[in-house]
């Protein structure tokens, strides 16, 4: 099947005409998954319904939706009370960058499945969270503050930042916010076994997961300088 001359693109721009003829391809938004599509209209309204990569192609070239962020985005995760949103907060303050707490976000948008008693919590939906920070996250120049990682598209981030605390400090720190034994012993654990560690290292480039220590406000102003001068450092990708 050949193509017209020009094909109208998933945001309106004109691509040029592929010579060859291949299948549109989707990119699964969450995961690094290709399949077919059965034709370019299938194609154009799975990208205009839930927002994927949709890859025009030929046997020599591709032609691919991509946004070229000009500010990056930033994931500060790590177990409760490692002070994320206290980071998060100085490094906007320092960097202009717009800081998104996803509890909040879930609380004020009911992004959530209802409340678990037990754990004493919101049921976050992660998929009503990645559907609601996904224009926000292709434009850029965002800080998430969450205690979780996995679930958020990998693309997403340009860096990953894991705050760790010495379990002495961090069991003072949520004494004093009134844990329950249970949800303060399940935490404790979380940090003695690194989980939020080796869960960001299994979802995201190892190169660009930066633990830091975050015992102190030294700590504190330390981590806000480096990352600060990363800030300044990043380039866009081309």
């Amino acid at each position: 099947m050949s193509p017209p001359e020009q094909i109208l693109g998933d945001q309106g721009r004109l691509l040029p005409g592929l010579g060859s003829w291949n299948p549109f391809i989707q990119k699964n938004p969450l995961r690094t998954q290709y399949l077919p599509f059965p034709s370019p209209s299938c194609a154009l309204n799975w990208s205009s319904a839930v927002g994927g990569q949709v890859l025009f192609c030929s046997s020599d070239i591709v032609y691919q939706r991509a946004m070229v962020r000009k500010r990056p985005n930033i994931l500060v995760t790590g177990t409760p009370g490692t002070g994320k949103t206290t980071t998060s907060s100085a490094l906007t303050e320092a960097t202009q960058l717009h800081h998104i707490n996803v509890g909040d976000l879930v609380k004020a948008k009911n992004l959530h499945d209802g409340w678990d008693d037990e754990l004493d919590c919101y049921i976050i939906n992660e998929d009503l969270v990645c559907d609601e920070l996904e224009d926000t996250m292709e434009e850029g120049g965002n800080i998430v503050d969450y205690h979780g990682c996995d679930f958020f598209p990998e693309r997403w981030f340009d860096l990953v930042v894991v705050l760790q605390t010495d379990n002495t400090v961090l069991y003072d720190r949520l004494t004093r916010r009134g844990y329950s034994e249970s949800k303060l012993s399940n935490n404790i654990e979380c940090e003695i076994f690194q989980t939020l560690l080796e869960e960001a290292k299994e979802s995201y480039p190892e190169d660009i997961v930066l633990p830091l220590k975050s015992d102190s406000i030294q700590d504190v102003s330390t981590n806000r300088s480096t990352l600060v001068e990363w800030v300044r450092r990043w380039q866009p990708s081309t």
